[in-house]
């Protein structure tokens, strides 16, 4: 069915998306650190909390948040030792801490939502400006946690099957910075991810951030139309017959605009 389809699209373009955000922040760890030790990162780097007032409550939150993520790291790679993950069972074998790059590995996206929330201003900017993020949509250097967040639910729902088409996987309401940036560097107007296309035109914008070839994303966006094209059973087409205009619009919009890719 349809939704089948659009999931069979998505799903290697959200792995790559997944990998590829990975190694984007840890390339500015690296970088800003000059170190892959989680404690010394920890220390150095995740420290958001900093910006706030002392002992106020958003630093109180923020370093809850903080103190939950080292407990989720931990936890995470007890998990993995458990399932007998073979790059943290090698590292905890010789005596040695396990690397930043290792520790990405294993961390969910949604873990690894948090963890980039709580890293310092610097890193955070650093990763956006790397992207190609339009800066005055991002002026507190957050515009990649929300990102990594909108991407993790569609992620999550491709992975366990859920419904897509619809949208009804969103439980959070995704950021107005994000819809703004996306709809100055594409061009395509009333981004309100409310619609399974302005989810494709999110995946098809990271896709050009992170260097993928032009012709790879157009067919990308092709197959997506294909599939809206494609001719419905009677319950797709009840389902869908509210979207399916808006849908086909869209992507005839973006399809015009070969200057942001």
């Amino acid at each position: 069915g349809f939704d089948m389809r659009l999931k069979s699209i998505l799903y290697p373009q959200l792995m790559f998306i997944e990998t590829a955000l990975k190694n984007y922040v840890l390339e500015e760890i690296l970088t800003e650190g000059n170190s892959d030790n989680f404690n010394y990162i920890y220390t150095k780097l995740l420290t958001d909390y900093t910006r706030f007032p002392a002992g106020s409550s958003k630093q109180k939150d923020a370093l809850k948040l903080r103190l939950s993520l080292r407990d989720h790291v931990y936890s995470c790679l007890t998990r993995e030792y458990g399932n007998k993950k073979e790059v943290v069972q090698h590292f905890y074998h010789k005596d040695m801490s396990v690397p930043i790059w290792a520790i990405f590995e294993v961390l969910t996206l949604g873990e690894f939502g948090t963890f980039f929330s709580c890293l310092k201003y610097s890193v955070r900017r650093a990763v956006s400006q790397q992207l190609g993020l339009y800066q005055p949509a991002d002026s507190d250097a957050f515009l990649t946690k929300k990102i990594i967040f909108a991407i993790k639910e569609l992620r999550n729902a491709v992975a366990h099957n859920d419904v897509i088409f619809d949208t009804r996987f969103a439980r959070s309401k995704i950021d107005g910075s994000l819809s703004t940036c996306l709809e100055i560097q594409t061009g395509i107007r009333s981004i309100t991810f409310k619609s399974i296309t302005d989810y494709i035109i999110l995946v098809a914008y990271l896709l050009k951030c992170f260097g993928v070839p032009k012709s790879d994303i157009k067919h990308f966006i092709a197959e997506f139309q294909d599939a809206i094209e494609a001719p419905q059973t009677d319950t797709n087409k009840s389902l869908c017959k509210n979207c399916t205009n808006r849908h086909t619009n869209q992507v005839a919009e973006f399809t015009k605009i070969p200057l942001i890719l």
